[in-house]
């Protein structure tokens, strides 16, 4: 199988890296078609080579319809890695946001609050992206802040 990426940061070059060690031909940059999903390593990319090896063990995220789907959990197998299925559309979902919240908070309170920063600070990100709309980022900022 053939693998391009949309975007050669440190998460596609880590990815790159790992795929191609797995044997997939890497062959750069690919458009789009009606084959379009997700592929989240649950890992920090600081660094590509250590980021490559860390996939073995990760989870990974697939969001995706199919055949796509199958492909990109074929791969996460290939990697080593644990397959985590999205159903398409997951983002800004307030129900799973505030079941995060609640399961940190049981943890550890300082855990919850460390994640309400951080998830705080992507809204902008995402709104400027166009993966929320501001109604659903309301929604989200409403129940970050409030805790």
């Amino acid at each position: 199988m053939k693998v391009g990426f949309v975007g050669a940061g440190r998460v596609g070059q880590g990815l790159s890296l790992a795929l191609s060690r797995a044997g997939y031909e890497i062959t750069g940059v690919a458009g789009r078609d009606a084959q379009v999903g997700g592929f989240h390593p649950l890992q920090m990319f600081a660094d590509p080579e250590v980021a490559a090896r860390g996939l073995k063990g990760c989870a990974i995220a697939v969001e995706a319809e199919e055949p796509l789907a199958g492909a990109l959990l074929h791969m996460v197998a290939d990697l080593g890695a644990r397959p985590l299925r999205v159903p398409p559309g997951a983002r800004g979902d307030a129900l799973t946001l505030a079941r995060h919240l609640d399961a940190l908070g049981a943890l550890d309170p300082s855990l919850k609050d460390f994640y309400r920063r951080l998830a705080l600070r992507t809204l902008p990100l995402a709104l400027a992206a166009g993966k929320l709309d501001p109604a659903c980022a309301a929604r989200v900022r409403e129940l970050l802040e409030d805790g």
